[in-house]
């Protein structure tokens, strides 16, 4: 059957997501738009938390704790995780549920430079810098001006991958082991190494039990439809 109902979030400009929302309309869809992410906001300033990073955490941790289709939980373990999405920003969030049926919390993370980004901003730091790509093997002892450019947005994107996900794992769950991690994002393929000199190769799915890693480039759509769904019944 087709369906007759959509969800819109858009992190940058307002104007483009009144615009998506205003065109499913017209095709005859209920639209529904940044609907809430039903988590618990364990931060200062909740209002100023992008729903990309919200929308991330619910999927991560509905896809953690059991059925995502339905959002609700078949586990009676709870569940921590880290959610590292590398696309225009690196973003890297703590999120648990104490009680599969009580409170999804997001405790907060930390925003960085994207590669692309780290590229473009090295780039233009300096007129006489030459441009550099970001595509193949890249060594960290850079042989050339090129190369080195290349190891700090590479290498260096990689290294805060791996230390952000150690320290804020350190933070928001003190005394425990590191929780499972999910990446997402378009330039999750740079963060992947980071991710598995950590756990190893990307598991096909996570099993409440037990730690792990998963590559879901879905995941903040993922979100977003639990959100909608948990909303329009």
């Amino acid at each position: 059957a087709r369906t007759n109902r959509a969800a819109v979030s858009a992190v940058g400009s307002l104007d483009r997501e009144a615009e998506a929302a205003a065109a499913l309309s017209s095709m005859g869809f209920e639209v529904l738009v940044r609907p809430d992410a039903g988590l618990a906001l364990r931060i200062d300033h909740p209002e100023t938390c992008g729903s990309d990073r919200q929308y991330a955490a619910r999927g991560a941790l509905v896809l953690a704790l059991g059925d995502w289709r339905r959002g609700e939980s078949t586990s009676d373990a709870s569940v921590e995780v880290l959610v590292v999405d590398a696309g225009t920003a690196l973003t890297v969030d703590a999120a648990r549920a104490t009680d599969p049926r009580g409170d999804l919390e997001f405790l907060g993370g930390a925003i960085a430079l994207g590669p692309g980004e780290l590229q473009r901003a090295i780039a233009g730091a300096g007129a006489r810098l030459p441009e550099f790509d970001l595509e193949g093997e890249v060594p960290a002892l850079g042989k050339s001006t090129r190369e080195a450019l290349r190891s700090g947005a590479v290498v260096g994107f990689r290294g805060a991958v791996r230390e952000l996900c150690v320290s804020i794992a350190r933070e928001a769950f003190p005394g425990g082991a590191l929780p499972r991690i999910f990446l997402t994002g378009g330039a999750r393929s740079l963060a992947l190494p980071a991710l598995t000199e950590l756990y190893g190769a990307p598991q096909g799915q996570l099993s409440p039990a037990g730690p792990g890693l998963l590559e879901d480039p879905m995941l903040v759509h993922r979100g977003l439809g639990i959100a909608a769904l948990h909303h329009m019944g």
